[in-house]
């Protein structure tokens, strides 16, 4: 039963993840026809394309967690609120 639980957190991380990254992806790309200049440009695909790289780590250490919870889920399921 607990590992039935691990198993279906861990799927609805999973989705969620790449939901977030999937907005942040849409976000970035709904912004390029925006610029008015080369400079400008520059500058925020820097800023979104730091964006994204902080949100695909989140999203990774997430995973990482949610996958060592359904290796031990009685563990974890004991020692941690949600």
């Amino acid at each position: 039963m607990v590992f039935r639980v691990e198993v279906s957190e861990a799927e609805k991380f999973v989705h969620s993840g790449f939901d977030n990254l999937k907005a942040a992806l849409s976000q970035f790309i709904g912004e390029l026809p925006e610029f008015k200049s080369a400079k400008d440009s520059k500058k925020c695909e820097e800023l979104l394309s730091r964006e994204l790289m902080k949100e695909i780590e989140e999203v990774e250490k997430r995973m990482e967690k949610e996958v060592e919870d359904v290796k031990s889920p009685q563990r974890t399921h004991k020692n941690e609120k949600r």
